[in-house]
């Protein structure tokens, strides 16, 4: 006669035995679970120090901008797209953005917020780029405004005047903003560059193409200034941030102070 305890022990082998393909599985599953957990759990906190900008600091925000880079986001320093642009218009003076000295810095590996990660600049240097949205905006009060950035959500940015029309289909598809700061991060500038200006400021080593622009989502115009690390550089810099907005205006006229 079967006891209990013999009666259960062959229950249970029976089941391991119908189901030993299922149980494989789905130890399997567990392991790989266990091991890509903390990787899933170490790139959700590096999304998180990034800071804001664009989406919200959040499981959502990091889950889209995860997808955005798998599925959308675009190699940055290529300058070949460019040349094939029918507009030929140039702001920014070929002779005056100096090659840039060292390796590119880094960035965060999500698309956005995109900000670099390597070559930061010092506080005194931040105060001075800081001051640049406000320098502009006062020198030209016809061509340009200040506001919320339509992009980051965070920041402030140069937009186009609203008394102005939109020159060019690039500055409605962005938005008809100009450029923003990272302040309080990396010190970084988004802006937008006429085609001719992109290669040049990208060849030139002072920046490259946003990950996401090229894609749907924004246009190939929009690059990432590189924070300037001395005065040299931020003379560079300031240069750029006009032809940034004398390119997103149509005005060849954009003044200093």
């Amino acid at each position: 006669m079967t006891s209990p305890l013999e009666s259960v022990v062959s229950n249970v082998s029976f089941v391991l035995e119908q189901n030993a393909r299922l149980i494989t599985t789905v130890g399997a599953l567990s392991a790989v679970s266990l091991a890509i957990v903390p990787i899933l759990e170490q790139n959700y906190r590096a999304y998180i120090d990034a800071g804001r900008g664009g989406l919200p600091p959040n499981v959502y925000g990091w889950a889209k901008s995860s997808l955005m880079k798998i599925f959308l986001a675009c190699e940055t320093t290529n300058t070949d797209m460019y040349l094939n642009d029918p507009n030929k218009d140039a702001w920014l003076d070929p002779s005056e953005i100096a090659k840039r000295s060292g390796e590119r810095p880094t960035f965060n590996w999500h698309p956005v917020p995109s900000r670099q990660i390597t070559q930061r600049a010092d506080a005194v240097m931040n105060e001075k780029i800081q001051n640049l949205i406000p320098k502009y905006a006062r020198a030209n009060p016809d061509l340009v405004k200040i506001t919320l950035s339509p992009h980051e959500k965070q920041n402030d940015a140069l937009v186009i005047h609203p008394d102005r029309p939109a020159p060019h289909r690039v500055a409605t598809a962005a938005l008809r903003e100009i450029l923003h700061i990272h302040d309080g991060t990396d010190w970084s500038i988004h802006c937008l560059l006429s085609p001719l200006d992109c290669k040049l400021v990208i060849d030139q080593g002072r920046g490259e193409r946003h990950p996401m622009s090229g894609s749907p989502l924004l246009v190939k115009e929009y690059l990432t200034i590189y924070t300037p690390r001395d005065d040299e550089e931020l003379r560079i810099v300031e240069a750029i941030v006009r032809a940034s907005i004398g390119y997103m205006t149509g005005s060849r006229d954009v003044k200093e102070s």
